[in-house]
């Protein structure tokens, strides 16, 4: 069932994001800025709850993994930074935003220059 679930609203995310593409065409907020604020948003949330003993864990990693994961991956990756803190690891941390940043920049660029 959890699959499912996940699978559903991880759905509903790709729809999410579809449609604040639309709608926000005309505005100066980025949509992909505004749909990752969003995701952080609504994956901070579920971190939270996830930790409570009263929570439904199905549901909060349907939303999390699936409805998060559909809508951007962009939280997921800023809560693996927020874990890093949480560890007072740093170093960790930092090497890990600097390290997706230049290494995914790099990897796109090599991506186009293979294509072109």
């Amino acid at each position: 069932m959890k699959i499912i679930l996940i699978g559903l609203f991880g759905m509903m995310g790709v729809y999410t994001r579809y449609f604040i593409g639309q709608l926000n065409r005309a505005s100066f907020l980025n949509s992909t800025l505004l749909v990752n604020i969003i995701g952080c948003f609504v994956i901070g949330l579920c971190y939270k709850s996830f930790h409570s003993s009263d929570s439904n864990k199905v549901i909060l990693s349907a939303i999390a993994i699936g409805f998060c994961g559909g809508l951007t991956t962009f939280s997921t990756f800023i809560l693996d930074s927020f874990k890093y803190i949480e560890n007072n690891q740093l170093m960790t941390m930092t090497s890990y935003l600097l390290g997706s940043v230049v290494l995914g920049m790099l990897a796109l660029y090599v991506g186009v220059k293979i294509n072109s």
